[in-house]
């Protein structure tokens, strides 16, 4: 069996910068993760951890639509570890974690493959896909158990885009990518577009007719059985705002590299779905679509280009945690450098964007920056709270706790918050009651 060439000192300098990365990472989890829920863990994970208490969840409470999504697997998993752990949050967001240490393992596994053919620069492939899969700009997501949600999704996704963009597209890899069509739609709401993403592989690659067909049918009973009874309002600007429309989308796009500054988003957002655009259509043009590379990229540049199109469509403001979800683009076009010169994408193309990834680079990392700096006060803002619920638990069966501007602003009844309610005090009691019954383990000091 024949072995690809031994790394350089340059390939093994980068691989312990990608472990630098892993670790702080790692090191940042431990720092600002609380066993405190937060936000959707109370409307949706709450109410259903205690009729599981109760014995009363049902088939109909999994597939129920939140917020136009269908959270089936990450439903299961958030009340499992409610269950065994009295609603310790910390589990899930290592969970998140390890979700996106796999994400990383898979894209990994397709840059060992092209290091295998013979391509340069598989190392530095991994290590800007680590720093953008990793990133603290997403702060939202690490310290959020409920956006597990997210992170299976784009993990499903992305191990199904491996597996149809293999050399040898196999039964197996076939039925593989097709359950992990149906864990990445019952994750998320984005998870229909998966089955077009994985079509468009089919075609481009020619793969045989009767696979091109059986995907088909497979993904319309899947897309079906997802929208029937969903309920979600289109609600976004495209339709009424065509330019608001468009630049919103680019500013979805351009978040993952640059977090906190919307004209730097847009306009990142803009340069990189152009770069992607231009290379995928060079390498169609030149009819080296089917190489393995290739179609992984195209899978997932697609995957976030038409997530974000559907998303903010639908949305009228899209939320910041779904950011995540526009990654694959970026990974899509580090894949596409690396296997330009087998593409035969131009020198002149290959070099500019370089260049611009460089330029970039200084933004992302001042994402990570900030999203340490906002972490800090949510993990004290979380902490404080706990902390006050905590020494005034014995107060909360009896609904007498005094509902403080802080706990209102955590349960977001206050004037600016999300949740409209006529008693925004009787609802955080009633919510606070309620994590009492299921002997939630924020309330005692000893368990964390």
């Amino acid at each position: 069996m024949t072995r690809g060439p031994a790394p350089t000192g340059s390939q093994v300098l980068a691989m312990a910068a990608c472990s630098a990365v892993l670790l702080a990472l790692a090191a940042y989890l431990v720092r600002f993760s609380i066993n405190m829920p937060y936000l959707d863990e109370w409307l949706d994970t709450l109410p259903l951890a205690a009729r599981l208490q109760e014995g009363s969840l049902s088939v109909e409470d999994l597939w129920r639509s939140h917020n136009g999504h269908r959270i089936v697997f990450p439903r299961l998993i958030l009340l499992g570890v409610a269950h065994l752990t009295r609603w310790n949050v910390r589990y899930v967001v290592s969970l998140n974690f390890l979700l996106s240490v796999g994400t990383l393992w898979v894209v990994g596994a397709v840059a060992l493959k092209t290091r295998r053919e013979g391509h340069g620069g598989w190392a530095a492939f991994i290590v800007a896909s680590s720093l953008l899969l990793f990133s603290f700009g997403h702060w939202r997501n690490w310290l959020n158990a409920f956006q597990v949600a997210l992170f299976m999704s784009v993990f499903f996704a992305t191990l199904g885009i491996s597996l149809l963009s293999a050399p040898v597209l196999t039964l197996g890899r076939m039925v593989g990518a097709g359950v992990c069509g149906l864990l990445a739609t019952g994750s998320f709401g984005n998870g229909p577009i998966y089955w077009l993403v994985g079509l468009a592989l089919l075609v481009v690659r020619r793969a045989e007719p009767k696979k091109q067909f059986s995907w088909l049918i497979v993904s319309a009973l899947v897309i079906a059985a997802y929208v029937h009874a969903l309920g979600t309002r289109v609600d976004g600007v495209g339709s009424r705002h065509p330019a608001t429309y468009l630049t919103q989308l680019m500013i979805y796009l351009g978040r993952p590299v640059c977090t906190f500054n919307d004209s730097g988003a847009q306009l990142l957002g803009a340069i990189g779905s152009c770069a992607f655009l231009a290379m995928i259509g060079a390498t169609l043009w030149r009819r080296q679509e089917r190489a393995p590379m290739a179609l992984f990229a195209l899978g997932m540049g697609l995957y976030s280009l038409l997530s974000g199109a559907m998303t903010v469509w639908i949305r009228p403001g899209v939320s910041p945690q779904q950011y995540t979800i526009a990654v694959p683009l970026w990974i899509a076009n580090a894949a596409m450098l690396i296997a330009g010169d087998a593409l035969a994408i131009a020198a002149w193309a290959r070099v500019g964007v370089r260049l611009f990834c460089l330029a970039a680079l200084p933004v992302l990392l001042n994402s990570y920056r900030d999203g340490y700096l906002y972490s800090s006060r949510q993990h004290a803002f979380l902490l404080s709270t706990r902390d006050y619920l905590v020494a005034h638990r014995a107060q909360i069966p009896t609904g007498s706790i005094v509902v403080t501007p802080e706990l209102r602003s955590f349960f977001s009844v206050d004037a600016g918050g999300a949740i409209r309610t006529t008693d925004p005090d009787g609802y955080v009691r009633s919510k606070l009651q309620l994590a009492h019954a299921i002997d939630a383990s924020f309330l005692d000091p000893s368990a964390d």
